[in-house]
């Protein structure tokens, strides 16, 4: 998922990992992920994790960016 999320990442849209989710009651996203956005943006990813403003932002940008029909016309086959 990382190696994805890279590739959307360069390529200027949102990071795809945000959708997957623990199976387990928490449903968040796991730690991998926090320590990818480190990587990318620069912060903490033990900060990242507690900004629940930060998981939504992120969730909602993939969200908004992917159901967009051109979009997806546009990048469903970029890979």
């Amino acid at each position: 998922m990382g190696d994805i999320s890279l590739h959307e990442y360069d390529n200027e849209r949102p990071l795809i990992s945000a959708l997957v989710i623990h199976k387990a009651n928490d449903k968040e996203q796991g730690d991998g992920f926090y320590k990818l956005c480190e990587e990318i943006y620069g912060d903490n990813w033990e900060s990242l994790k507690k900004d629940k403003s930060f998981e939504k932002r992120i969730i909602d940008e993939c969200h908004e960016f992917w159901t967009d029909v051109k979009n997806y016309k546009d990048f469903i086959n970029d890979y």
